[in-house]
């Protein structure tokens, strides 16, 4: 049994992993020790992966809105690339506030590289600004779409032939639209295709998003 700390954040959550008998366990707690509370379980095959990438990892895997994480994380990491989407909010304590909210959302525009963009994401709830940083272009501009989906096949998951057409058509889709909720929801996936472009989007590590995949299938 092997036992690695893949992540700890800065409020003193981990992501800790065991390897046994072939299989990967991440656990994320809070409190290590004796008295860890386990926030969410992965697991996983223990297989080695091809892809390789700065835009995944158990970081970005940490502001999944699952358990406490400094949100000032998500105004940064795209532009320090990390990862390749940021989405964010801004609680809207009266009407009034959401002026002081766009014009926050201008200053970040204002001091972003040519290679990112920002703006409004779909609004879901009137109390809450939701906003996006992005880079500009699209998953397959970043990513081997083709060598993804091979890891996946590695770790028992195969897309079906309308899964496949639909997880190439969302790797051609300029990363800015995914803010609309057109292509997608992102954070509401209705099919396993939709579920692994997510996870590059916001730049979750391949193995987790094979672990909520493979829990679904049993």
């Amino acid at each position: 049994m092997k036992n690695t700390l893949l992540y700890q954040s800065n409020v003193g959550i981990q992501f800790n992993k065991v390897v046994s008998k072939g299989i990967c366990t991440v656990k994320v707690q809070s409190k290590p020790g004796k008295r860890a509370y386990t926030h969410m379980r992965y697991v996983y095959p223990d297989v080695k992966l091809s892809v390789s990438s700065p835009f995944l990892s158990w970081e970005n895997l940490n502001c999944c809105n699952g358990w406490f994480y400094d949100t000032t994380y998500l105004l940064t990491a795209v532009q320090e690339g990390k990862k390749l989407y940021a989405g964010s909010t801004i609680f809207l304590e009266s009407p009034s506030a959401r002026t002081s909210a766009e014009a926050h959302l201008e200053e970040i525009k204002a001091i972003l590289p040519d290679t990112c963009s920002a703006g409004k994401e779909q609004v879901m709830n009137e109390r809450f600004f939701p906003f996006y940083i992005c880079r500009r272009g699209t998953l397959q501009d970043f990513f081997n779409l083709e060598q993804v989906l091979t890891d996946y096949d590695r770790m028992g998951i195969r897309l079906s032939p309308q899964d496949r057409k639909r997880f190439f058509l969302l790797g051609d889709v300029d990363l800015e639209e995914f803010a609309t909720g057109k292509p997608m929801c992102y954070f509401s996936c209705n099919t396993d295709a939709e579920l692994i472009a997510t996870g590059l989007l916001l730049g979750y590590p391949i193995e987790s998003t094979a672990s909520l995949l493979l829990e679904g299938s049993s």
